[in-house]
């Protein structure tokens, strides 16, 4: 009796297993927002619009350009141009800037950059906010960037105007428990065309 339990038991757990691993690669391919740090599958409150590398290599540029996008390791802004161009702006946020990389100023809830010379390959710098805003004042060549020339998120879509402002609609607390809804959290609503 013994070794009749074995022989169907173990082909149980292991197609049990099998089961489970698919289920959880499947959820897992569903997600269309990268992980944010702070709560494993959402997008930390930000706009789902923003998240995911735009595909820098993949655009063909006539002219200079940013990509503005976040993912799970935070921010993350990029430029890139076929002629010399001069990058520069500043990002303010209402909390503190943290990990901040790319030798950028980051000084009370104001982050500045300049990048002169730029050409080619993308150049840029990666950051993180405990912040709900995000306000992006982009310049290029001394003037504001035009739209058409910044990329959001994986998309490449473009703000409605230079400069724009990001809001999160909830910030997740370190103390927030996986599996319980995070009382500040609201619905995006439509903003109607509006929206920065």
């Amino acid at each position: 009796m013994h070794v009749r339990v074995r022989r169907w038991v173990v082909p149980m757990l292991a197609a049990g297993l099998i089961l489970l691993l698919g289920a959880s690669l499947a959820a897992a391919a569903k997600r269309k927002v990268p992980p944010v740090p702070g709560l494993p599958g959402a997008t930390g409150g930000w706009p789902a619009e923003y998240a995911g590398e735009p595909n820098l290599g993949g655009q063909t540029l006539a002219s200079a350009a940013y990509f503005v996008w976040f993912d799970q390791r935070g921010w993350h802004l990029r430029f890139r141009s076929p002629l010399v161009s001069v990058f520069s702006g500043s990002i303010t946020t209402d909390g503190k800037f943290q990990n901040v990389s790319g030798a950028t100023a980051a000084q009370n809830g104001v982050l500045t950059f300049l990048r002169p010379g730029v050409i080619g390959s993308a150049s840029g710098f990666d950051f993180d906010t405990t912040g709900t805003t995000l306000t992006f004042n982009l310049n290029i060549n001394r003037q504001a960037a035009p739209r058409e020339q910044v990329f959001l998120g994986a998309k490449a879509a473009h703000p409605a105007r230079v400069p724009f402002t990001v809001s999160r609609t909830s910030v997740v607390s370190a103390t927030t428990t996986l599996g319980t809804k995070d009382p500040n959290w609201e619905k995006p609503r439509p903003c109607g065309g509006g929206c920065d």
